[in-house]
């Protein structure tokens, strides 16, 4: 099974394959719209579109950890979900919202898609098996890196 984070459970083992960076979605008329990477504290006056914490706790708490290295807490004017429905918030101008590079194809028009200057928070991907059971990727894995 593959997962974003790793679980917290001792009868599994998660094995790091990658991370995603996170990136930023603003109006494409933002005054903060033509710059890349954008430093994640010029947008600490911003008005944020999130989704509910509830639905992704480990991944809402890293993007506000992310805020509060940047120095703010994020003004959250609204919290939904699907992640389209903050698309469509953003492209009418309501606020901001983070995206994942993987995400992009959920851009629309009146939005850009922006990456994060360094330090931008980071999506890991795992790949999760039963603790013990060696699963024949990772073994392929360990080779190659042998």
């Amino acid at each position: 099974m593959f997962v974003l984070f790793a679980p917290p459970d001792p009868a599994l083992h998660a094995l790091a394959l990658d991370t995603e960076p996170v990136r930023v979605l603003l109006p494409d008329d933002h005054p903060l719209a033509a710059i890349e990477p954008l430093a994640l504290s010029a947008l600490a006056e911003a008005d944020w579109i999130l989704f509910p914490r509830d639905l992704n706790p480990h991944f809402h708490d890293l993007l506000i950890a992310a805020c509060d290295r940047a120095g703010f807490s994020p003004r959250v004017v609204a919290e939904v979900s699907p992640r389209q429905n903050a698309v469509a918030r953003v492209a009418a101008g309501e606020g901001v919202t983070f995206l994942s590079a993987g995400l992009a194809h959920l851009a629309m028009p009146g939005t850009v898609h922006r990456a994060l200057a360094p330090p931008a928070p980071e999506i890991p991907f795992y790949r999760v098996t039963a603790a013990g059971r060696r699963a024949v990727p990772e073994a392929i894995l360990d080779a190659l890196a042998g």
